[in-house]
């Protein structure tokens, strides 16, 4: 997961670099458009054209038993249909244009669906959190820097270098302690198994409840005060350290608790962190300008505590709330 992490997060090490960059051309602010718009065209053609299909009909192929069992259930269906045409030849379409895949709407709507599990919802939550934090400062950052410092849209992009680069040092030590600690509490067991909340592990709390306060109280503090801007600019970079492992480690989480919902799961953390990201952020702004940028980080920081209470719940409770959900599938063991 940290490996898979790294390259989503390596983007804002580059991009606003990039970004800065463009704008200092003939076309300014429309450059970095421009770029975006060729990037995605690319990535289109990318995925269209060489990304194999991934999709794979569990039911039918999980197994050899199963597999006998779909090709005698299909034998079965056909010998209804032939019954059907000698009794009663006005049931044929019926019977053979039934389709016993789920409904477009059902596909759609399953991410909200898994919200209704109690662990799914804590999950996303904390997710949500730690992703919309650290878009707020993504977000402040250029507006802070332009009017506090005078700074250009170059400088503004390559200040950017320190959230790029505390979100590739987190994915590298999550990486590594995240392995180490699954290990160890797997040895602690004496039938050789680890629970799925053993994901969360105890690397996580200081990411929460020193790293991102800290880096968010540093970034906003600091301009408000008048401070250099690097010391906004390291902040950044602790705060992305922290959020960067949390992000990770409930990605995985949720995966694991939810099997054969993998994809549900993520789509649905995904959406409950971009909707409260973009509240937020729309909000962040107005609230820097009308009460300053250090007391706008202190609310944030307050929210960061709440999703390590509801951490500490997930911690504590999760395998009872998996439980009650139906997701009573055989703890995995560590490879």
């Amino acid at each position: 997961m940290s490996i898979f992490c790294f390259g989503i997060y390596f983007g804002p090490l580059l991009g606003p670099v990039i970004g800065g960059a463009l704008t200092t051309t003939s076309l300014t602010w429309r450059a970095s458009f421009w770029f975006c718009t060729a990037y995605a065209a690319m990535s289109f053609a990318l995925v269209a054209f060489f990304l194999p299909e991934t999709y794979r009909d569990s039911k039918l192929f999980d197994d050899v038993g199963s597999i006998s069992t779909a090709i005698n259930d299909v034998r079965l269906q056909e010998s209804e249909i032939g019954t059907q045409c000698s009794k009663e030849p006005s049931s044929i379409a019926a019977a053979t244009t039934k389709s016993t895949k789920p409904s477009l709407w059902k596909i759609v709507a399953q991410p909200l669906f898994m919200l209704r599990y109690p662990h799914v919802l804590l999950a996303s939550s904390i997710f949500a959190i730690a992703l919309s934090c650290l878009l707020v400062v993504e977000t402040l950052l250029p507006v802070l820097f332009s009017s506090h410092y005078d700074l250009s849209s170059w400088a503004i992009g390559l200040s950017y270098i320190a959230s790029g680069a505390g979100n590739v040092l987190g994915a590298i030590v999550n990486g590594i302690l995240s392995d180490r600690l699954l290990m160890h509490a797997k040895r602690g067991r004496q039938d050789g198994h680890y629970v799925v909340e053993d994901r969360l592990a105890i690397h996580l709390w200081p990411c929460g409840l020193i790293f991102m306060p800290l880096g968010m109280l540093m970034f906003g503090w600091g301009i408000q005060t008048n401070q250099s801007y690097w010391i906004a600019i390291v902040g950044f970079g602790i705060q992305a350290f922290g959020s960067q492992q949390i992000i990770t480690c409930v990605s995985a989480y949720l995966i694991d608790a939810t099997p054969t919902h993998g994809a549900s799961v993520s789509a649905a953390s995904n959406l409950i962190g971009l909707i409260l990201a973009s509240i937020l952020s729309t909000c962040a702004n107005p609230m820097a300008h009308a009460i300053g940028s250090g007391f706008a980080m202190v609310f944030f920081t307050a929210l960061t505590l709440l999703s390590m209470g509801l951490l500490l719940i997930l911690k504590v409770y999760g395998k009872e709330l998996r439980r009650s959900s139906g997701f009573t599938t055989v703890e995995k063991t560590c490879m």
